[in-house]
């Protein structure tokens, strides 16, 4: 039987990341709140509301995680209209391997459906999943595996007939605490992202095919 594939957005199907890391930047400028690349590198891989309550805590900020979630929204998609989304090299070519060769797929994001909804049909790649499921539709963000955990619902199988493809040390985690296999995939643009525990770590889609996930 072969494994059934789940696959992160941002960072693995889509080069987001910058933008995002834009997005946070300005958002947590109008905050007078201190950036750096490090510190959103924690951020990576996690839902709206996981972040912000983060960012609460180690601020010590007065306000409420919903008013800032719409405050970073508001900026997000006013900016999201005029940017332009592109798969990452290699990606859409192991979408098609993948489909030709009958493995079911689906994709397990920590970002927004709206987002998500926006991101497939931009690339013109909905039609190779079974389910888009958000960060939205569960209780606990990655690196809890809540996410992974409603897909296998889903299809009803068993967590071990999984494989996860991550970006981010959340991600990833998330997956292996699913108890599912991983892999990783090393995007430069989401920054110095420990995948250690993944089973596989890849530098580029080219080094991924249908026999290899098997093997996992």
């Amino acid at each position: 039987m072969q494994p059934d594939i789940i696959f992160d957005m941002d960072g693995v199907l889509v080069d987001s990341e910058p933008f995002h890391k834009k997005i946070w930047k300005e958002v947590f400028n109008q905050l007078d709140l201190p950036f750096s690349e490090t510190y959103h590198h924690t951020l990576t891989g996690t839902t709206g509301l996981f972040a912000w309550k983060k960012v609460i805590e180690d601020f010590q900020l007065s306000d409420t995680p919903e008013r800032l979630i719409n405050f970073h929204k508001e900026i997000f998609y006013k900016e999201l209209e005029n940017h332009d989304l592109k798969a990452l090299p290699g990606v859409i070519s192991l979408l098609k391997n993948l489909r030709a060769n009958e493995f079911a797929m689906s994709l397990g994001s920590s970002s927004p459906k709206k987002l998500i909804n926006i991101v497939v049909e931009r690339l013109g790649i909905q039609n190779y999943f079974d389910y888009l499921v958000s960060g939205d539709e569960v209780e606990n963000s990655k690196p809890a595996p809540d996410i992974f955990l409603k897909i296998a619902e889903r299809y009803e199988q068993p967590v071990e007939n999984f494989i996860v493809i991550e970006d981010s040390k959340n991600g990833v985690a998330a997956a292996k605490n699913a108890g599912m296999k991983c892999v990783g995939y090393v995007n430069e643009n989401s920054g110095n992202q420990d995948l250690s525990m993944a089973d596989l770590i890849i530098e580029s889609f080219d080094e991924l095919n249908g026999q290899i996930l098997k093997t996992l």
